[in-house]
């Protein structure tokens, strides 16, 4: 596997070590998605469209019409009675109609990699081996103001509400902050837009950063990717021996929570994922 640690990863690391496992390691993906990440692959592309032709020099106006054909394309390609197309154009037209965009898209789905070394100490380093471990993170647009001040922002699309907890313990936003800024961007502040599929309610959450939590963020991040390099270390054997969480809430939503059943009750579950499951597309080295 790349020596390359997403948020992403991670945050499946810290979940469920199994559930990564599955992922990760086998690399394995559910044939069908739940609506909301159908919706949002596809609103993803919609607004990945409109923001391009933005960063091209195009007038809002322009751009939307181009993204509407873009639409109108996705839906002849996908076919008519594609609703989670519908749906994704239809949140991401209203979010387009309802904001001014004074600020210029300069970077629109850039992947970035960064060494661990630039956020961690060099001690941290060598005691773990992290030399030639990067980052790979990819924020969906990032907006330059006046001044050279910078604002990074992501998308999610979302089937429920987030609880006002889970909204303010939310890290990836500021850990974006943390990333860019050692990368030489004067970035200001993160956001979060939520698309929710289900009431069409479109609102975003402001991240802004303390000192204090620049640092919890660095030793957590940096910790948990200490912890997933020494795994990846192990032998395949070892590997597939990934424990499951005994936090069952994180199984509710899972993805693995009927093969890691199976698996768990001491059951073949090889069908199911022949069955159920295919070989992810996405390079996480790239």
């Amino acid at each position: 596997m790349s020596e390359i640690i997403s948020y992403s990863e991670l945050f499946k690391w810290d979940t469920c070590h199994r559930q990564y496992y599955y992922g990760f390691v086998l690399g394995l993906q559910p044939v069908e998605q739940s609506q909301a990440i159908t919706t949002g692959v596809k609103g993803h592309q919609l607004l990945q469209s409109f923001y391009t032709l933005m960063q091209e020099g195009k007038a809002k106006e322009e751009a939307h019409k181009l993204t509407l054909v873009s639409a109108q394309k996705l839906l002849k390609s996908e076919g008519f009675a594609d609703f989670s197309l519908l749906k994704s154009w239809t949140l991401v037209d209203n979010y387009i109609r309802d904001n001014d965009f004074t600020s210029e898209a300069v970077l629109v789905e850039n992947r970035f990699l960064i060494p661990v070394a630039k956020i961690a100490p060099a001690s941290f380093i060598d005691a773990y081996g992290l030399h030639d471990v990067q980052i790979g993170f990819t924020p969906d647009v990032v907006f330059k103001r006046p001044g050279g001040i910078y604002d990074v922002e992501d998308s999610k699309f979302v089937a429920r509400a987030w609880s006002k907890s889970k909204l303010n313990r939310f890290q990836q936003a500021k850990l974006y902050q943390v990333l860019l800024r050692r990368m030489g961007y004067n970035v200001s502040r993160s956001a979060v837009r939520f698309f929710n599929v289900q009431t069409g309610i479109i609102n975003v959450q402001n991240y802004p950063l303390t000192e204090a939590e620049e640092k919890t963020i660095i030793h957590d991040f940096t910790n948990g990717i200490k912890d997933v390099i020494q795994y990846r270390n192990q032998t395949p054997n070892t590997l597939s021996m990934a424990r499951r969480t005994m936090n069952y809430t994180a199984c509710q939503f899972c993805p693995f929570e009927f093969p890691c059943t199976l698996e768990a009750e001491g059951k073949d579950a090889s069908k199911t994922f022949n069955n159920e499951y295919v070989k992810s597309d996405y390079n996480y080295s790239r």
